[in-house]
């Protein structure tokens, strides 16, 4: 269990990394009036809910596939209610920024939750 976590966690700050190293790419040479000065932060807040899921998910995958399947809905009822309120207060307090907020976010969410996803699906497939 823990072998997983650390693998996923090594995993993660590669993605990061690479996320962050085109993103720095694309909004220093291309999209230089559409960079928000908390990306970064939102970068981190995914990563961090990102792991916090996966570990929940992973310990929940040793149980029977009923109470997997449960933790697993509620994981990702909980990860979208904090990602609305996130965006809610984001918007509430820049509405300026509101377009490319919300196109950087929704680009984050498709990554981290792909790479999730996948991640915790091989997991699942391994434990049958």
């Amino acid at each position: 269990m823990q072998n997983d976590i650390k693998k996923f966690g090594i995993r993660l700050v590669i993605l990061s990394i690479i996320v962050f190293s085109i993103s720095a790419i694309v909004f220093t040479q291309f999209l230089k009036e559409y960079y928000l000065q908390i990306f970064p932060y939102v970068l981190i807040f995914f990563v961090a809910i990102t792991f916090i899921n996966f570990v929940i998910i992973q310990k929940s995958s040793k149980h029977r596939i009923s109470r997997f399947a449960n933790s697993f809905m509620l994981s990702i009822t909980l990860k979208l209610i904090i990602y609305s309120i996130f965006i809610a207060a984001y918007l509430f307090f820049n509405r300026e920024n509101a377009i490319p907020f919300v196109i950087v976010f929704m680009c984050l969410y498709l990554i981290y939750t792909v790479f999730e996803i996948s991640l915790t699906l091989s997991l699942v497939n391994r434990n049958k």
